[in-house]
């Protein structure tokens, strides 16, 4: 009888804040692979692409030679990558000016992102939509396991980290990588 009070009070009441964000948190991401038959880790060079740009035009690996990029799959849907909207943000604003850029590659419908985008943050860097979600060719191309899923590639067009991308510590992998001021 307890166990169905108990039962019907979450159910009534909702879950206490811990557990909500408990159950929101994403499992930590893996760390980047030692498998030498993976083609995406720190070393290797990224794999070609050529992407339409939601704002028109494409963007492909050899467009991006010579600039450092952060490659961010992400979708709307996904309260992880949510959450990572702010520290992208500041991070194009502090770095662009030093050759920065982002691709965000989105994994839901084109509908959704340009809502999004409209509606909560602008993202003004690239951006594209790959419609077929994790089953689209660029998502299976980059070994995508997980969302967010960002990865730094450098100006030779190599992956520099998969690590040290979240939160605070992207700024502080930018800094390591482009020099400059936190």
């Amino acid at each position: 009888m307890k166990s169905f009070l108990l039962l019907l009070a979450i159910l009534l009441l909702g879950l206490p804040a811990q557990a909500q964000d408990s159950l929101e948190v994403a499992p930590a991401p893996p760390a980047a692979s030692a498998d030498p038959a993976t083609r995406i880790a720190p070393g290797q060079p990224v794999p070609a692409f050529s992407l339409a740009l939601l704002d028109g035009g494409t963007v492909s690996d050899s467009t991006l030679l010579g600039t450092t990029y952060l490659v961010d799959f992400w979708a709307s849907w996904c309260g992880p990558c949510l959450r990572e909207m702010g520290n992208l943000h500041v991070a194009y604003d502090r770095f662009h000016d030093q050759g920065f850029e982002i691709l965000s590659i989105a994994l839901e419908l084109e509908a959704r992102v340009l809502a999004f985008r409209e509606a909560k943050w602008p993202m003004p860097w690239l951006n594209v939509v790959a419609e077929d979600g994790v089953n689209s060719q660029i998502a299976k191309d980059f070994e995508v396991p997980y969302l967010p899923r960002p990865l730094l590639v450098g100006p030779d067009g190599r992956i520099l980290t998969l690590d040290g991308l979240h939160g605070e510590s992207l700024h502080e992998t930018l800094t390591r990588y482009l020099g400059g001021k936190e």
